[in-house]
C-alpha cells in the first residue's frame, strides 16, 4: 500500500488521511509496519501535499455541522422508511437538527416515509 492510495481513500470517504490509515490497519488489511511507514509519512506532511497536488478537497474544509446534519437526516429518512421510527419521531428527530417542520415533512414526502 502506497501513500498514494490511503491519500485516495481518505478523500473519497472524506476522513483524515491517518483516520483512513488506522482504519485499514483495524480491518487487518495492512500491517503494523505498514502503518508506521505511512504514519511517518503523514506526520512529514506528504500526504497533504499530495492532496494539494492532486487538488483534492482537504476533509477538514466542510463545514462538520452541516456535514453532521446531512448524514443525520439522511440515517432518520431511512429509518422511517424502514418503519423504525414513526412520523412523529422522525419530526421531533429533525428538529434536533434544525430542520423546520415544512421541511422535514416534504422530506419524508419524498423519501416515502409517510405511506
Amino acid at each position: 500500500l502506497q501513500l498514494i492510495e490511503v491519500v485516495l481513500l481518505a478523500n473519497h470517504f472524506r476522513v483524515s488521511p491517518t483516520a483512513a490509515l488506522y482504519r485499514l490497519y483495524n480491518l487487518r488489511l495492512i500491517p503494523e509496519r505498514s502503518v508506521s511507514e505511512l504514519r511517518a509519512q503523514i506526520d512529514a506532511g506528504f500526504a497533504a501535499k499530495l492532496s494539494k497536488t492532486l487538488g483534492l478537497t482537504p476533509y477538514a474544509i466542510e463545514d462538520t455541522g452541516k456535514a453532521f446534519r446531512r448524514r443525520f437526516l439522511r440515517l432518520i429518512l431511512e429509518a422511517l422508511r424502514m418503519a423504525v421510527i414513526s412520523i412523529g419521531e422522525y419530526q421531533k428527530l429533525a428538529e434536533l437538527v434544525g430542520t423546520p417542520s415544512g421541511e422535514a415533512r416534504e422530506l419524508a414526502e419524498l423519501a416515502g416515509g409517510t405511506g
